[in-house]
């Protein structure tokens, strides 16, 4: 089963390096593990750095979002790969991530899958933390019914399947969930108990409260097949914003 890892980034160049390492330190991490990092027009070290690791650097200035990344790191991998693992640039993936991996898909009628969501919690005030757990667990309520996990949440996928489905969504927002929603047409996905930790910048920078209401507006709107292009661009222009390189959260 040969994999690849495709990161989305947008000037990441802070939290890239751990990402990556963590991923090449999981326990049966194939020597020739190809690590794809497609950038969103970073105006940081991103793509320095990202070379730096040796990684494979898509630099292209069409690529202005996260669907575009996503849909350009496939593109550039082609036939390669048989399994296709999208990680954020934020996120740490289990240690037993690989063998997960392999588990969840050595059953023929699962074509994809993802962690189990879990925050890094560390230098967190005590509200925002208790707080951040309450969504943790709506969160995991959410995509247990769903099955439509969130990109930080390191969602795989057979390659096979994703051609089935037409390739990676390249819409502006929440193409994980519509990955999943098609997904879910023709085959399983399941959800691995093990955690992948997931910074929770967006949410302490911007207040807990107020992230998790527009998020469930954007659910919301999305769930009723509405497309929100104004709220899209204002939730891409703050998450640009927390990835500066000027932004205390970086």
């Amino acid at each position: 089963m040969r994999i690849a890892v495709i990161i989305p980034t947008r000037n990441e160049a802070a939290n890239l390096p751990r990402t990556v390492q963590r991923i090449r330190a999981a326990d049966d991490c194939p020597r020739d593990l190809r690590i794809v990092v497609s950038d969103c027009q970073s105006d940081d070290d991103t793509i320095s750095v990202a070379r730096d690791l040796h990684c494979d650097v898509i630099a292209d200035r069409r690529v202005v979002g996260r669907g575009d990344a996503l849909h350009a790191g496939v593109a550039s991998i082609g036939t390669d790969a048989d399994v296709l693992w999208f990680v954020h640039a934020d996120t740490l993936v289990p240690r037993t991530a690989f063998t997960a991996l392999r588990q969840a898909l050595a059953d023929e009628h699962t074509v994809g899958g993802a962690f189990t969501f879990a925050w890094s919690l560390d230098a967190v005030r005590w509200l925002d933390r208790q707080l951040l757990r309450a969504v943790t667990v709506g969160n995991r309520v959410r995509y247990r019914i769903t099955r439509h996990y969130f990109g930080d949440q390191a969602i795989f996928v057979r390659r096979e399947a994703l051609e089935r489905i037409g390739g990676m969504p390249k819409q502006a927002l929440l193409e994980d969930v519509e990955l999943c929603r098609r997904l879910k047409r023709i085959g399983r996905l399941i959800a691995r108990p093990e955690p992948a930790f997931t910074s929770p910048r967006r949410y302490v920078d911007q207040g807990v409260i107020r992230e998790l209401i527009r998020d469930c507006s954007l659910l919301a709107a999305d769930r009723l097949s509405i497309r929100p292009v104004r709220s899209w661009a204002s939730y891409n222009e703050w998450n640009a914003a927390l990835a500066s390189p000027t932004s205390s959260s970086s």
